[in-house]
């Protein structure tokens, strides 16, 4: 089963064209299903249904669906005949992360404690509005200072907020930047400054 994805839409839910198939039996012929009445089903990558439709049978074989999206990562499609499963596992699709724009906002902070720093940060969405979903994705949290970097433990929550923390080597003033991919998200970045107890005597 081949998935092949068109140009989405710009849109808070972003409806997202998928072509599945074309489809073939056991000795390669191609599978019609225009004359069928297909039921479409779909779930995001934490079992979350997703709403979707069939838009079209195409004359090569394969089916057009929409999908209305609202975070990036894997979906899972499956297409019913009659109330029965057209296939024995459901069909995989990966909305890509693409680009990203991400200001950081008043809601996202960052405390500084006698453990060191905790960053609490917002969802973080792509430049289609679909929220970028983390899990297994390649999310860091980087630390500047000069010319230095350092990386923090970095936690992911289900609801695409994520909570890092971070033990400063020495005071001093920092910033804190989120890397997707390697790729940095915040505009502009976090600025926070830490003093260490023997700067307060």
């Amino acid at each position: 089963v081949t998935c092949k994805q068109t140009s989405p839409n710009m849109a808070q839910t972003v409806p997202t064209t998928f072509l599945l198939g074309p489809f073939s039996d056991a000795q390669g012929n191609i599978l019609d299903f225009s004359k069928s009445k297909l039921m479409l089903k779909a779930f995001d990558g934490l079992n979350n249904p997703v709403g979707g439709e069939i838009t079209n049978y195409n004359s090569d074989g394969t089916i057009s669906v929409t999908l209305n999206l609202q975070k990036t990562g894997p979906h899972e499609i499956q297409l019913y005949s009659s109330g029965a499963a057209l296939f024995p596992e459901p069909l995989q699709v990966l909305v890509p992360h693409g680009e990203y724009v991400k200001q950081a906002m008043p809601t996202d902070e960052v405390v500084v404690g006698p453990e060191g720093a905790i960053i609490n940060l917002n969802a973080v969405y792509n430049t289609q509005g679909l929220r970028v979903w983390y899990k297994g994705t390649d999310i860091d949290i980087v630390f500047l200072k000069g010319n230095g970097t350092t990386n923090g433990a970095v936690k992911k929550n289900s609801d695409g907020s994520v909570m890092c923390k971070f033990s400063p080597p020495v005071s001093g003033h920092y910033e804190a930047q989120v890397t997707i991919h390697g790729q940095y998200v915040l505009q502009p970045a976090l600025r926070f400054q830490v003093i260490s107890e023997d700067d307060v005597r």
